[in-house]
């Protein structure tokens, strides 16, 4: 796993009085959808804007593009301008909860900054919290995005299959073309593989999940045995 260090000497909410320096883990460990050369200029990008106070593209960059792919500095840092209102209105409950899912894989930066905003929340913003993260593990937790992307997966393999099974498929495409077709179909098991070995990995390791999440995944992996055996 590599480490590619975003650093930047910021204070953090007023209350809090800490400044925060955040070392983030490069997204190449997590088996998601997009490139990761794509992914990296895309942060160098967003990086830079947030550097020279642009920070309403920042956000929209952080929020729109980087957060919903996994990318927990991403989503730390959409956390980090909602507390502070750098290119979006103040909101210490929306912080709190983006700063959870930033967490969600034990991160000691994230979890540390997590726990020290919570400390600061009275009852009524807790439960609001509770809310808004729920809302947004729905979307964009590890499990939800890459339970997507095996639904994916199995759905075009399972089509192959199918297809596999017609003798007028195979007489009806050219050499080049099953060629093709066999290149994705095993490209599309090699993602369907890693990308169940990293949420079993995350399970076994104790990783926070919903009971739903559980389930999904559970059903997902009875799907891809199903097809792969």
């Amino acid at each position: 796993m590599s480490v590619r260090v975003r650093q930047f000497s910021q204070a953090g909410l007023a209350a809090l009085l800490v400044a925060i320096s955040v070392v983030a883990v490069a997204a190449d460990s997590f088996p998601g959808g997009q490139p990761q050369q794509r992914i990296l200029e895309t942060q160098q990008k967003v990086d830079n804007l947030f550097e020279k106070g642009d920070y309403e593209r920042a956000y929209f960059i952080y929020r729109s593009e980087l957060a919903p792919l996994g990318d927990k500095y991403a989503q730390y840092m959409v956390g980090y301008m909602n507390l502070t209102g750098k290119g979006v209105g103040r909101d210490i409950v929306a912080g709190s909860a983006w700063y959870r899912l930033a967490a969600e894989r034990g991160e000691a930066n994230f979890t540390r900054v997590r726990d020290e905003l919570w400390q600061h929340l009275n009852e009524k913003q807790r439960f609001q919290s509770d809310e808004e993260y729920m809302n947004l593990r729905n979307q964009y937790s590890d499990a939800m995005i890459l339970a997507e992307l095996i639904e994916a997966d199995l759905v075009y393999l399972e089509k192959a299959a199918e297809a596999g099974n017609s003798d007028s498929s195979a007489a009806n495409s050219t050499a080049l073309e099953l060629a093709n077709q066999q290149t994705n179909i095993e490209q599309a098991r090699a993602s369907l593989d890693t990308r169940i070995d990293y949420l079993e990995t995350a399970l076994e390791a104790g990783q926070l999940m919903t009971d739903d999440e559980v389930s999904r995944i559970r059903t997902l992996q009875k799907r891809a045995q199903k097809l792969l055996n």
